[in-house]
């Protein structure tokens, strides 16, 4: 058996107990245990609280401790209700305005905006303070399954049907929305992450696919290719750390990783497939919540993703 000093130039450190926020890869025995320890970053899927309804098509936005999902179909009809989530419950919350589905959802729990959505396709969009919705800004043109990113003074969404498909773009400056540059491929998506002025679009609705596409405020660019085709994928995180999952069957519990340049496969799959679910948060703390599941059914189940540096004991016998 090697010496660890000797090969790395460095011996493991002697601690009578564990650090309190171990850094990934610290390596240290524990004198008091009489065990090696090792950090790691791991990451991992783990069921949640469910919503107090089932949805899908249902579109989230915040965080993973101050979330909110919006939203929806059941049974066919687009619904308006809205729940809002604390890391570990939800609570009901008042009522979108308008009624709707496979719209666009941005933002904070605080100050949020969920636009667009049908079928049929609707034009208005909505802010949220905290506690109401107001209505805002008209799109330009009405749509579902649109896909956005941003926030509630500087968001973005583009693509959807009307139900021809669309590749038209629009940015909101908190008090209007203005066309841009188009998107080069009109399609149908709802897997967005980024800002207005840094996102990435993955993917397309009716079709599978690998295609993700950069914005950088004002120019659309080839991105690098996701490696599981799929269609109806989720995703959040910003464009240099984002995160999708999800997608129609067999693939609807990948989840890829983005590190701003190429896609990685996660080890961490969800423990429920699923498609056209609501969903928010970042690289290293997020949930998703309902889903489609074929036939016109819907689900409550909910999922948080944590990645995390992670104590371990490793086995010296």
């Amino acid at each position: 058996m090697g010496n660890y000093k000797t090969e790395h130039g460095f011996e493991i450190k002697h601690r009578s107990s564990d650090p309190p926020s171990p850094i990934e890869g610290e390596i240290w025995y524990n004198t008091t245990t009489l065990t090696l320890k090792v950090a790691p970053l791991l990451a991992a899927w783990a069921s949640a609280t469910n919503l107090p309804a089932a949805t899908g098509g249902g579109r989230g936005l915040g965080t993973q401790t101050a979330g909110l999902v919006g939203g929806g179909r059941v049974s066919g009809s687009p619904v308006a209700e809205t729940f809002e989530y604390d890391g570990s419950s939800w609570t009901a919350d008042v009522n979108l305005g308008t009624a709707r589905a496979y719209h666009s959802g941005m933002g904070t729990q605080t100050a949020g905006l969920m636009v667009g959505g049908g079928p049929p396709g609707i034009v208005d969009s909505e802010e949220y303070n905290g506690s109401s919705w107001t209505e805002g800004d008209n799109l330009g043109t009405a749509r579902w399954y649109l896909t956005g990113a941003g926030t509630q003074t500087a968001g973005l969404v583009s693509l959807g049907a009307t139900p021809t498909l669309q590749a038209v773009t629009e940015e909101y400056n908190g008090s209007s929305w203005s066309e841009v540059t188009n998107n080069p491929t009109a399609r149908r998506c709802n897997g967005s992450i980024g800002t207005q002025t840094a996102a990435i679009f993955v993917g397309d609705n009716q079709n599978v696919s690998t295609q993700t596409e950069l914005y950088d405020g004002t120019n659309w660019t080839e991105g690098a290719t996701i490696n599981t085709g799929r269609k109806y994928v989720g995703g959040f995180g910003i464009q240099t750390a984002g995160l999708i999952m999800g997608g129609v069957d067999p693939f609807g519990a990948v989840t890829e990783e983005f590190d701003g340049t190429s896609w990685t496969t996660s080890p961490a799959t969800l423990a429920t497939a699923r498609y056209d679910f609501a969903g928010a948060g970042t690289t290293t703390a997020g949930f998703v919540a309902g889903k489609a599941a074929g036939s016109g059914s819907v689900s409550a189940s909910v999922e948080e993703w944590t990645k995390a540096v992670t104590t371990r004991s490793v086995d010296t016998s």
